[in-house]
């Protein structure tokens, strides 16, 4: 479906009741942001010698403190959910999408993405509040208005393209393949622009490249040949040179470069761009450090992957 077919296709009726207010609107794309891709969220325990799945890692960490490292694994939500999103919650969750859509200032849209955000916020809210909203997004076709969003306001609001990344990680993380392969297909191109965008913001693109990770899963070779394009491993290359010393910078990326490195077609675009220098440079600086241990298996399994037959 086309992005403006997807857009037109929301369903949210246009009730009389007045847009929300409350403490959630008034917090920060800023603070929602870096609390949604803090380095607790994409950072993870890993276990020697396999590597879990992009969404399960991002989960386990989603879904514990900040300095815990969290064991549980994450579901499908298409076949594990089971509660059904209140009827409050659910008008709730319409009202900030169509202001989503319809607004045309962008503080409006700011406060209505940041309070969806916050809704899926596993920090803040009960496993099963998360569940219910993002299933209440998915059938409202949430994505694709926040994809839409996302395409309309990047080349103006640093602000709203940081917010809307994080949320679609964290839809992306909690909603089954339909979603991940329908913000692969028509999402792509926008989120690697705001990336490019906001090149130095790293919670843009430190979100953007968590998701390429997320969309590693997708059971689709198209779709793999996709996020490994030109245009992403230069997103991921700039990232590790720009924030070299920046742990949840380098993690991020070497889980990206893992997911795609045992491609054969991949190791040579990888190898045309130098990338084997910034891996042999995290795993340099990371090795012996036993306070970031994560990174350097991670560069350590995106090396093996680059330099296997």
């Amino acid at each position: 479906m086309a992005p403006k077919e997807q857009t037109e296709s929301l369903k949210v009726d246009d009730d009389t009741t007045s847009s929300p207010g409350g403490g959630a609107n008034k917090t920060t794309a800023a603070a929602v942001g870096s609390s949604l891709l803090a380095p607790s969220v994409l950072a993870t325990n890993f276990v020697e010698g396999a590597a879990a799945s992009a969404s399960t890692i991002i989960m386990e960490q989603a879904t514990a403190s900040s300095s815990t490292i969290a064991s549980s694994k994450s579901g499908n939500l298409s076949n594990t959910t089971t509660t059904s999103p209140s009827s409050s919650s659910s008008k709730e969750v319409k009202k900030l999408l169509r202001k989503i859509r319809d607004s045309k200032v962008a503080q409006e849209v700011e406060e209505a993405m940041t309070s969806v955000a916050m809704m899926i916020n596993t920090d803040e809210n009960e496993k099963s509040t998360v569940e219910a909203a993002v299933q209440t997004i998915v059938l409202l076709d949430g994505a694709g208005t926040v994809l839409m969003a996302l395409k309309d306001w990047y080349p103006t609001s640093e602000s709203i393209s940081t917010v809307t990344i994080a949320l679609l990680l964290k839809l992306s993380v909690l909603s089954d393949e339909n979603i991940r392969m329908f913000v692969a297909n028509v999402g792509l191109p926008t989120l690697v622009a705001a990336a490019n965008a906001h090149k130095t913001n790293g919670s843009v693109i430190c979100g953007v490249i968590g998701i390429l990770s997320v969309l590693c899963e997708v059971k689709d070779e198209d779709v793999k040949e996709e996020i490994a394009n030109d245009d992403c491993v230069d997103l991921c290359a700039h990232a590790m040179k720009t924030w070299q010393n920046e742990t949840f910078v380098q993690s991020c990326c070497c889980l990206y470069l893992s997911n795609i490195a045992s491609e054969p077609a991949n190791k040579a675009r990888l190898c045309e761009k130098g990338i084997g220098a910034l891996i042999l440079a995290a795993l340099e600086k990371y090795r012996g450090n036993q306070e970031d241990k994560i990174v350097y298996r991670r560069a350590f399994r995106a090396m093996t992957l680059y330099i296997a037959e």
